[in-house]
């Protein structure tokens, strides 16, 4: 990858976390009991998996091994939104100074982690999805981001 195609995973996988914030802070209290699009989940469910997700994101980011977070709990949608804005921001911090070459692990082996970030991104943005589409809410995925995802 050259300097641009590494700044841009960069720029995605920031884009594809705020597309998440901005979905689970979206979620009117009244749905927030309401089953996902996921079958055998609720939305509950449905953000707790992604802020999992999410942890685990910004825990590759920073070179974290060995520590997987654990699932966060139920808690009420406010605390959400609130985790989620929170690993947003450490999420931003940690890309501003990461190394993108360093090798990581992902599901293909060890690889740069401008590789290995890849796949995650491709989840926050499917989950975002899922989280609006689970309310009957109408969504867009940003151009460049569905245009970073289906390559």
């Amino acid at each position: 990858m050259n300097d641009d195609a590494t700044a841009q995973v960069a720029l995605r996988t920031t884009e594809a976390m705020g597309f998440l914030v901005e979905a689970v802070e979206q979620i009117a209290p009244e749905n927030w009991s309401r089953p996902s699009n996921l079958e055998g989940w609720g939305i509950p469910d449905l953000v707790a998996h992604v802020t999992g997700n999410a942890a685990k994101i910004v825990a590759l980011v920073e070179g974290v091994d060995g520590q997987e977070p654990s699932q966060p709990d139920v808690g009420e949608y406010a605390d959400r939104a609130t985790r989620l804005r929170e690993l947003a921001d450490e999420l931003q911090d940690a890309l501003a100074s990461a190394d993108l070459k360093a090798i990581r692990p992902s599901p293909q082996g060890d690889v740069p982690l401008q590789q290995a970030l890849r796949f995650p991104t491709l989840g926050l943005t499917i989950h975002a999805w899922d989280v609006y589409r689970s309310q009957a809410r109408p969504v867009e995925v940003p151009d460049d981001l569905l245009a970073f995802c289906q390559q």
